[in-house]
C-alpha cells in the first residue's frame, strides 16, 4: 500500500508544480493536496496520512496553527514546513510544531529526499504507541541547573557568544534543538553546523535568546528525586562517552567536521532514553525488570516495548533532519557488527559507550590506545571477551 503524503498551500500554481514534481513517486506515494488548513484537516480525518508538508503563510489558518492541531490530533504524522517566508519570529514559533523546514523554491530532488529520509526509519518503530510519542513530542527532559544558568545569562545584554555556547553545550535537549534550527534551509548554510559554538556564532545572541525562550522545557519540578537522579546519570554518562569519543578520534580523524560529528553523536547517543520517559511508568518498569532479570536498560526496553532508546533516538533525529553521521551512531551504539576496525562515527561511539560501562577503563587508557593505533584493532580483545 502506498504511503499517503498531504501537501497544503493556498497557491494553485505551486500545487500544480508539486503535482508535476512528484509524478515520479506515484508508485510509492499517494499525494493529496489541500488549498488551506481547514481542507487539510478534513483530509486528515478520513485518510491515513504519514507526512504533511505545508506552507507557512496561509489565510484563515497559518502553517504553524495547522501543524499544532496535527500534532495534537495526529501525533504520528511527520510535519514539514515548506515556505518562502523569512520572518524569524514565525520560524521560531514553528519550531514547536514542525519536524523540518524547507525553503521555497525547493528542488524536487531535495523535497523527495527529505520526505524519503524522514520516512526511512518509520518501519523500525513498529510499536504505534512509541511512534506516536516520538513524532508528537515537542519538548525533551533536561537537567534544570542548565536552564537556570541560561536564564540568568540571557538577561545580560553584554553576554558573550562563548559563554552562551558553553552553557548550551552542557545540555542535550537545547543542543539538539539549536542544531536542528541552524541546519534548516531557512538559514541557508552550505555546510552542516555540528556544535553549539558554531551555532551561536552564526545565529547571533538575540536569535539564541528567542529560540531558547520558545523551546518548552521539560518540567523537572514534577520529577521525584529518584527520577531526577536518573536523568542526571544519563547526562553524566553522555559526557563520559563524548569525552571518550574525542580521545578515540584525536590525532587520527583530521577532518574537523567529522571530529565534531563524532563528539556530538557521543554526547547525544542516549537522547532516546529521555524521550522514553514520556511513556507512563517507563522508569519503574525498566528498573524493576533490570533488577529482576539482571539485565541492562537496553535489553529491558526490548522486552517491554519491542524497541529501544537507540531506535527512538535515531528516529527523532531523522525527523529533525540531522545528518547520518549523527543518526547512525545513535542507532547502533549498543549493537554494531565489525566488518573491519576502521575509525568511523558509528564504531567510535559504539566503542566509547562499551568502554564507559567497564569499571577498569579510564581516560588514560583511551589516550594510550588512540596514540598507538591507527584503527580499532586493539578492540578485538573486548569482542573476544564478549563472545
Amino acid at each position: 500500500m502506498n504511503l499517503k503524503i498531504l501537501f497544503v498551500d493556498d497557491d494553485p500554481n505551486l500545487i500544480s508544480g508539486l503535482k508535476r514534481m512528484l509524478f515520479s513517486k506515484r508508485d510509492e506515494w499517494d499525494c493529496l493536496y489541500a488549498e488551506n488548513g481547514f481542507k487539510a484537516l478534513e483530509i486528515l480525518a478520513s485518510n491515513d496520512i504519514v507526512c504533511i508538508v505545508t506552507d507557512m503563510r496561509m489565510p484563515g489558518m497559518d502553517g504553524a496553527q495547522l501543524l499544532k492541531t496535527v500534532m495534537e490530533k495526529y501525533p504520528q504524522v511527520v510535519r514539514i514546513i515548506l515556505s518562502g517566508h523569512s520572518d524569524k519570529e514565525m520560524i521560531l514559533r514553528s519550531t514547536q510544531v514542525a519536524h523540518q523546514f524547507l525553503a521555497k523554491p525547493c528542488q524536487s530532488e531535495i523535497l523527495v529526499a527529505t520526505i524519503s529520509r524522514v520516512l526511512e526509519l518509520r518501519n523500525d518503530l513498529n510499536n504505534e504507541q512509541l511512534r506516536n510519542i516520538v513524532t508528537g513530542i515537542s519538548e525533551l527532559p533536561s537537567v534544570p541547573s542548565i536552564y537556570l544558568q541560561l536564564e540568568a545569562a540571557l538577561h545580560n545584554e553584554d553576554i558573550s557568544v562563548q559563554k552562551i555556547a558553553s552553557i548550551i553545550s552542557q545540555d542535550m535537549s537545547i543542543t539538539t534543538k539549536i542544531l536542528q534550527m541552524v541546519n534548516t534551509a531557512f538559514f541557508g548554510l552550505p555546510v552542516a553546523i555540528s556544535n553549539p559554538v558554531q551555532a551561536v556564532n552564526y545565529l547571533g545572541i538575540n536569535v539564541i535568546k528567542s529560540l531558547v525562550l520558545y523551546i518548552k522545557l521539560f518540567d523537572n519540578s514534577k520529577n521525584s528525586p529518584e527520577l531526577q537522579n536518573y536523568i542526571n546519570s544519563i547526562w553524566h554518562h553522555s559526557l563520559v562517552v563524548a569525552n571518550y569519543c574525542k580521545e578515540l578520534a584525536k590525532g587520527i580523524i583530521k577532518d574537523k567536521i567529522t571530529g565534531d560529528d563524532i563528539y556530538a553523536a557521543g554526547l547525544l547517543h542516549d537522547i532516546g532514553r529521555l524521550v522514553l520517559l514520556k511513556l507512563p511508568d517507563y522508569y519503574r518498569n525498566v528498573m524493576e525488570l533490570k533488577e529482576k532479570d539482571k539485565i541492562n536498560s537496553y535489553e529491558a526496553e526490548k522486552i517491554l516495548y519491542g524497541t529501544t532508546h537507540c531506535e527512538v533516538g535515531a528516529y527523532l533525529f531523522r525527523l529533525w533532519g540531522l545528518r547520518d553521521q549523527i543518526i547512525y551512531p545513535v542507532l547502533h551504539h549498543h549493537k554494531y557488527q565489525f566488518n573491519d576496525y576502521a575509525i568511523t562515527p558509528v564504531s567510535t561511539v559504539f566503542i566509547a559507550n562499551f568502554l564507559s560501562h567497564l569499571n577498569d577503563v579510564n581516560i588514560d587508557y583511551i589516550k594510550d590506545k588512540s596514540s598507538n593505533f591507527n584503527d580499532f584493532s586493539w578492540f578485538k580483545e573486548y569482542i573476544n571477551q564478549e563472545q
